[in-house]
């Protein structure tokens, strides 16, 4: 794993645990450009992890 994925997956970790305060059984809806995929879909694994409820993980531009 490079120096950028560690950082990156820690970046994930804290945003989810710290920044979203996010708690099990909650719903949560994500939207995320494709420029973002590495650190979305990281915190994706992060709040399933915890147990977050996703109703909705897409783009917010329609095209």
């Amino acid at each position: 794993m490079t120096d950028y994925a560690k950082k990156l997956k820690a970046y994930a970790e804290l945003t989810v645990k710290i920044g979203l305060n996010i708690q099990p059984g909650q719903t949560l809806i994500v939207h995320a450009l494709v420029e973002s995929k590495d650190f979305f879909v990281l915190s994706l694994k992060k709040l399933m992890i915890l147990g977050v409820l996703l109703i909705n993980a897409g783009s917010p531009v329609a095209k």
